[in-house]
Protein backbone atom coordinates (compact mmCIF):
# COMPACT_ATOMS: atom_id res chain seq x y z
CA UNK A 1 0.00 0.00 0.00
CA UNK A 2 1.18 3.33 -0.50
CA UNK A 3 0.33 6.71 -0.08
CA UNK A 4 -1.48 8.79 -2.86
CA UNK A 5 -1.66 12.79 -2.96
CA UNK A 6 -5.16 14.26 -3.56
CA UNK A 7 -4.58 14.85 -7.07
CA UNK A 8 -3.36 11.70 -8.21
CA UNK A 9 -7.07 10.15 -6.59
CA UNK A 10 -9.73 10.25 -9.34
CA UNK A 11 -13.01 8.62 -8.04
CA UNK A 12 -14.95 7.01 -11.41
CA UNK A 13 -18.89 6.55 -11.29
CA UNK A 14 -18.88 3.20 -9.60
CA UNK A 15 -20.03 2.58 -5.89
CA UNK A 16 -17.79 4.95 -4.62
CA UNK A 17 -18.97 7.60 -6.39
CA UNK A 18 -22.36 6.81 -5.88
CA UNK A 19 -22.00 6.71 -2.01
CA UNK A 20 -19.99 10.10 -2.28
CA UNK A 21 -23.03 11.38 -3.91
CA UNK A 22 -25.84 10.17 -1.06
CA UNK A 23 -23.26 11.23 1.92
CA UNK A 24 -23.49 14.90 0.12
CA UNK A 25 -27.31 14.72 -0.30
CA UNK A 26 -27.68 14.30 3.02
CA UNK A 27 -25.28 16.51 4.55
CA UNK A 28 -26.93 19.47 2.06
CA UNK A 29 -30.50 17.94 3.17
CA UNK A 30 -29.91 18.68 7.00
CA UNK A 31 -31.00 22.06 8.74
CA UNK A 32 -29.22 24.50 10.15
CA UNK A 33 -30.67 23.23 13.74
CA UNK A 34 -29.44 19.78 13.12
CA UNK A 35 -25.88 21.05 11.95
CA UNK A 36 -25.36 23.21 15.39
CA UNK A 37 -26.68 20.00 17.63
CA UNK A 38 -23.62 19.11 19.13
CA UNK A 39 -22.87 22.62 19.58
CA UNK A 40 -25.34 23.50 21.57
CA UNK A 41 -25.77 20.50 23.39
CA UNK A 42 -21.89 20.36 24.42
CA UNK A 43 -22.64 23.94 25.39
CA UNK A 44 -25.65 23.47 27.75
CA UNK A 45 -23.60 20.92 29.54
CA UNK A 46 -20.36 22.72 30.12
CA UNK A 47 -22.60 25.50 31.28
CA UNK A 48 -24.57 23.15 33.69
CA UNK A 49 -21.16 22.06 34.62
CA UNK A 50 -20.14 25.22 35.60
CA UNK A 51 -23.40 25.68 38.00
CA UNK A 52 -22.33 22.83 39.74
Amino acid sequence: MKVLKGKNVIVRDGDLKRREQTNRNYLMSLTNDNLLFNYRYNRININLNILK
